[in-house]
């Protein structure tokens, strides 16, 4: 049936392979097994390339993602699908002609050659009265099972993790939907595959089972069965410290403008627990003690006036929405990509407490590595679990949480030195609520925005022990 919906020109061909993202919004991870599967029923393989590396882009789970993450700056997500598509396209342009296979499986069959045209399925369908060999009939009806138990498990593990509340241990709250309904998507294949003819297959089952074929099975049963076998787990200092824990957060927005006080991190996150500056320690030092203001290059230009300087009275302190508060660019020095955390740390600097909430725990911890001098001195509060790696000191210990984005996978752990005489009695993994001053401290060489502990409470993990992006931050 795919077949019949393929272009049969080169051009709308790759056009079509270019937009198929927008019915099957696959991942990467996905994508090969099922362009395989499409070209075995008669895609044509240049279209299957242009699908693989356009679907895991031109697709809406990728475009709203993209856009909700870069809700200030939209053209982002339309410039990244605009690239994905020429590039996915002028690729289909070159291979074509390599790949072109010009089989018949685009062309309709003549009239007078239907009879010698019928696969190897009707051939043996006829040689025997019970429609075939019965070995051939019983290959079919074992991979036929097989699958039909695969999909099936897989549909009941969804609705497993689901019942005990624990899919959020794996999916981000944005993707649950997407999961639950293919769930459903996955019980309607199998009664698809459980209701289907052995003789329409036409071949495309594998009419033999080796072990080949069961590595293929195995391939996809074994996870499932260590998913219904092995107990829900949330993610702690093992994985943290196979990942490295970021503390330095204001990395992922600092560009050449970095805010008083802060060190400096290379492009791997340097500065997380077991790294050291991109330019040494004495460089880090020197960030450190010379605070720098935003060249007006670099300023934030949302209003006509793109010469406006940070803090004139034209400038992006008076920018946002109406009524919105001038920012001090003085105290809280800022630029496009830091206006958000600069205007949030000016409202923090006035709380008597800063408190880091879940909803907004990678904002928070940014906008107090940005502009950890302006804050210092403050009251933080944060809860989180705790990790350390080998060698720390016995008065130092980190505080971390999980961000997660899509999935499990691509968690990352992001936390906050702490400085306490009795951290050596706290055990990894221990759920604490610290409260104590923001300071910096040294470590490995790097000047780290640190909490200088003044009580650590024991507590229970929260019910979701993850934190997300805040996409409504700074919209």
């Amino acid at each position: 049936m795919f077949k019949r919906f393929t272009p049969r020109r080169p051009i709308p061909g790759i056009l079509f392979g270019c937009l198929l993202g927008l019915l099957f919004p696959l991942c990467e991870c996905g994508m090969i097994p099922i362009v395989r599967r499409l070209i075995r029923k008669g895609m044509q393989p240049y279209i299957g390339v242009v699908f693989i590396l356009a679907g895991p882009v031109l697709n809406p789970v990728v475009f709203t993602s993209t856009y909700l993450a870069f809700r200030n700056q939209p053209e982002i997500a339309y410039a990244r699908m605009a690239l994905a598509f020429i590039v996915a396209f002028a690729v289909g342009i070159v291979i074509w002609p390599a790949t072109n296979t010009n089989t018949v499986t685009h062309m309709p069959t003549p009239i007078g050659a239907q009879a010698s045209s019928r696969c190897c399925c009707t051939v043996r369908s006829e040689s025997l009265p019970g429609g075939g060999s019965v070995k051939s009939n019983s290959l079919r009806a074992l991979h036929h099972a097989l699958r039909g138990a695969l999909l099936l498990g897989f549909t009941a593990y969804v609705f497993l993790l689901v019942k005990r509340d624990s899919l959020g241990l794996y999916i981000a709250p944005a993707m649950q939907t997407y999961i639950k309904w293919s769930a459903i998507g996955l019980y309607a294949a199998w009664r698809a595959w459980r209701g289907r003819q052995s003789h329409e297959d036409c071949g495309h089952l594998p009419t033999r089972f080796g072990g080949k074929e069961a590595a293929v099975y195995l391939l996809f049963a074994f996870p499932l069965l260590l998913g219904f076998l092995l107990p829900d787990a949330t993610m702690g200092s093992a994985m943290a410290e196979r990942k490295g824990v970021n503390l330095n957060s204001a990395a992922s927005v600092k560009k050449n403008v970095p805010a008083a006080g802060t060190a400096s991190a290379d492009a791997n996150g340097a500065g997380d627990i077991a790294g050291n500056s991109a330019d040494g320690p004495n460089n880090a030092a020197a960030g450190a003690a010379q605070p720098s203001t935003p060249p007006q290059a670099d300023a934030a230009k949302p209003e006509p006036a793109d010469t406006a300087t940070p803090g004139s009275p034209s400038g992006p302190a008076q920018a946002g929405s109406a009524g919105a508060e001038p920012i001090d660019a003085g105290r809280f020095p800022y630029d496009r990509y830091t206006e958000p955390f600069a205007r949030f740390a000016q409202q923090l600097e006035r709380e008597e407490r800063i408190v880091v909430k879940d909803d907004l725990f990678i904002e928070t911890l940014t906008a107090l590595d940005l502009y950890s001098e302006p804050l210092k001195g403050r009251t933080v509060q944060l809860t989180g679990f705790v990790y350390k790696e080998d060698g720390m000191p016995d008065n130092r210990l980190v505080v971390s949480r999980f961000t997660v984005q899509c999935c499990s996978a691509d968690a990352a752990p992001y936390g906050i030195l702490v400085a306490w005489d009795q951290a050596g009695a706290i055990a990894k993994d221990t759920w604490v609520t610290v409260t104590g001053k923001l300071t910096k401290l040294d470590y490995n060489g790097n000047s780290l925005t640190a909490i200088q502990a003044v009580k650590i409470e024991k507590t229970t993990p929260p019910a979701d022990p993850y934190v997300y992006p805040n996409y409504e931050f700074g919209a």
